[in-house]
């Protein structure tokens, strides 16, 4: 008995290995913390992944807020991820819709998103900005929700959810043009006046022009197009628009484009065959601007809803080939009521950074070249008068300047140039952001450009 009371004593005395019993002791605490700080590591790597494609995903719904579900569905599923979104009554996923009452354990994650507009004021706080459902929308809130992925907290305790929201306004875009034209079509003077600025004889019926003035194309497939058939769909539309190309080439590409009647093909083709081996060289920025979206990557800015005229184009392009230059076109007797008719067109340089044709937010400009025009006219009958011969040169010119129009953020509404529009709709069509600043020149048709991301 004696001998066990001393080896108890002695056992209680020895201090000899009791770092090894705490550490044993406080091992499951040690294992524990650490695996809670893994899990919280890999929570908040899930979490920034989350936030980066809530963000993505709300520039992707802003670009096209009328298709947002199928856009972030396919997104998401580009950067890996099955996830449901959910639009209405039920979820959009990449096999189709599915009601509310689906199981969503299949998905990685489930989005939302709402629709609204947004205040870009300093001075407002930053979460009053966005007011959620009041049109016209402009802005997209994307909400995605997922489970967290624990690797050892698992064992014991329920994954909480992590969710990320993001926030894309779209910038208010206006595309419209800027060009001359004729109160009526007389294919005479046109044929007379075309051919001249290119440079040959052309056989148009005033049927032709007028097919060619109604008709429109879609601007951004249209320089997708033609990127194609130069070989240049790596790089930015502002690369493209750097291009200098003949006019056969812009015309082949226009009758190649997707919606033109039989007859607006069969004109650019007459067109084109006139010219023959003539190669007459333009350069595309002269003719278009696209503004910010210059910057996006060919094929990238289908989402932009711009069109343009074929005849702005047209005539547009036979200009912007002549510039610094003089041409004449003798009408004979193509202007009834006349005997002679010799028009002489002096073209300057177009302005630096200027085209005819503009997409851009409040304060883009778009500008001709400067033209300045004489007529030299004889009358009818003037040589039974006494023997003479009566000439009339007139001179007309422009009060200002450089004509050009410019976009602000007031109501459309346009003040017509007399013998200005050659289409009997009104100058300005479908142009919610932006009104025209008329300058002498008259105006053909601004249209609306749909929302681009910002």
């Amino acid at each position: 008995m004696r001998t066990l009371k001393t080896r108890l004593a002695r056992m209680a005395a020895d201090t000899s290995g009791n770092i090894a019993i705490m550490a044993a002791l406080c091992a499951p605490l040690i294992l524990y913390s650490l695996g809670l700080g893994v899990d919280y590591g890999m929570m908040t790597l899930q979490q920034r992944r989350l936030q980066q494609l809530s963000d993505i995903g709300a520039i992707v719904a802003a670009a096209d807020i009328n298709h947002a579900a199928e856009n972030l569905v396919t997104n998401f599923d580009e950067n890996g991820l099955n996830v449901a979104v959910r639009n209405g009554t039920g979820y959009a996923t990449k096999k189709g819709f599915l009601p509310l009452t689906s199981d969503l354990e299949q998905f990685d994650a489930v989005a939302d998103f709402t629709p609204g507009t947004y205040l870009a004021d300093a001075s407002v706080p930053l979460g009053s900005r966005f007011s959620a459902g009041t049109q016209p929308y402009d802005a997209v809130r994307v909400g995605i929700t997922q489970k967290a992925e624990l690797a050892f907290a698992a064992t014991f305790t329920t994954a909480p959810d992590l969710r990320a929201i993001g926030t894309a306004s779209a910038s208010k875009l206006a595309a419209f043009s800027i060009g001359s034209r004729l109160a009526s079509l007389n294919g005479g003077v046109l044929n007379a006046l075309l051919g001249s600025l290119l440079g040959t004889n052309i056989s148009l019926k005033a049927v032709d022009y007028e097919a060619l003035a109604s008709a429109d194309i879609k601007l951004l497939p249209f320089l997708d197009m033609l990127a194609t058939d130069l070989k240049l769909t790596a790089g930015t539309y502002d690369e493209l628009l750097a291009t200098d190309i003949s006019y056969p080439r812009l015309l082949k590409t226009l009758g190649k484009t997707e919606g033109l009647t039989p007859t607006v093909t069969r004109a650019l083709e007459a067109i084109e065959k006139a010219l023959g081996t003539t190669q007459v060289k333009i350069k595309l920025e002269d003719l278009f601007d696209l503004g910010t979206t210059g910057e996006r990557v060919i094929g990238s800015g289908s989402h932009l809803a711009a069109e343009a005229s074929v005849m702005d184009i047209v005539s547009a392009a036979a200009l912007a080939a002549n510039q610094e230059k003089q041409v004449a076109a003798n009408l004979g007797g193509s202007v009834p009521g006349l005997a002679t008719v010799k028009l002489t067109l002096a073209i300057g340089e177009m302005p630096r950074g200027a085209a005819s044709n503009g997409v851009g937010p409040t304060g883009a400009t778009v500008r001709t070249a400067q033209v300045r025009l004489a007529l030299d006219i004889t009358l009818l009958g003037a040589n039974s008068i006494a023997g003479l011969k009566l000439r009339v040169p007139l001179y007309p010119r422009s009060p200002m300047p450089r004509p050009g129009l410019q976009a602000s953020p007031v109501s459309a509404a346009a003040s017509r140039m007399p013998a200005s529009v050659s289409k009997s709709f009104p100058a300005w069509r479908n142009c919610r952001s932006a009104t025209s600043t008329p300058r002498p020149s008259s105006i053909s048709t601004a249209r609306h450009a749909s929302p681009a991301p910002r």
